[in-house]
Formats: C-alpha cells, sequence, structure tokens
C-alpha cells in the first residue's frame, strides 16, 4: 500500500461532517471547521511493511466556552467519518500557531497500514 492518495482520503472522508471543510493541506485562511492532514509518521514492522501515523487538525471556535462546545458536539461524529480510512487511536485539544496568533484546534492521530 502506499500513502500517495492518503491526504485526499482523509479530506473527503471529513466533508460530510456538518461544519467541517476537508482539505489536502492546511488552507492559507483559517476558520473555524477547516481541518487537514498532517504525517506523524511511518513505523516498519516485522514483516517490512509500514504503518502510518496522520495528526488530522480541525480549527474550533476562537472563543474557549465555544471552542468546547464545537468540541463536545463533534468528536465523536469526526471520529465516525474517519474510521474508514483508519484507526482512531487518539482526540484532544490543542493549539495550531499563526502570524495571528495560536488557535484552538481539535487534534486527531489516526493510524493505518501503509
Amino acid at each position: 500500500m502506499s500513502i500517495v492518495t492518503d491526504r485526499q482520503d482523509l479530506a473527503d472522508a471529513l466533508d460530510p461532517v456538518a461544519g467541517v471543510q476537508g482539505h489536502k493541506y492546511r488552507p492559507r485562511t483559517l476558520k473555524t471547521g477547516d481541518a487537514w492532514p498532517l504525517l506523524d509518521g511511518l513505523d516498519r514492522g516485522p514483516a517490512r511493511d509500514f504503518e502510518v501515523t496522520w495528526r488530522v487538525v480541525v480549527i474550533l471556535p476562537a472563543d474557549e466556552r465555544r471552542a468546547s462546545e464545537w468540541f463536545d458536539e463533534h468528536h465523536e461524529l469526526v471520529a465516525e467519518a474517519l474510521e474508514d480510512f483508519g484507526y482512531v487511536e487518539r482526540i484532544e485539544p490543542g493549539l495550531v500557531r499563526t502570524d495571528a496568533g495560536d488557535l484552538q484546534a481539535m487534534l486527531i492521530t489516526v493510524r493505518k497500514e501503509a
């Protein structure tokens, strides 16, 4: 298997989630619901195959309370959307650095065989 199409596959998997817009790469202008994958790493198994780990970033609202509510309302929907792609290992809050300041984000770790 290959990871060549994974970025687009992840973006496409996220698109059906209400309030989420999947992107192959980080958009220039970020808004609530924008999501994109980042390659986290490739681990080689005993059969000389690879397991790929992706970190999917989803931008949350700027207001702290609204960000928490958005996270609570969407984490299961996002996880379910990604299940056909791979194993959703972890979902956690985090920050995305921008020139204008940090933005709150949902960070999702997804694994699959490469």
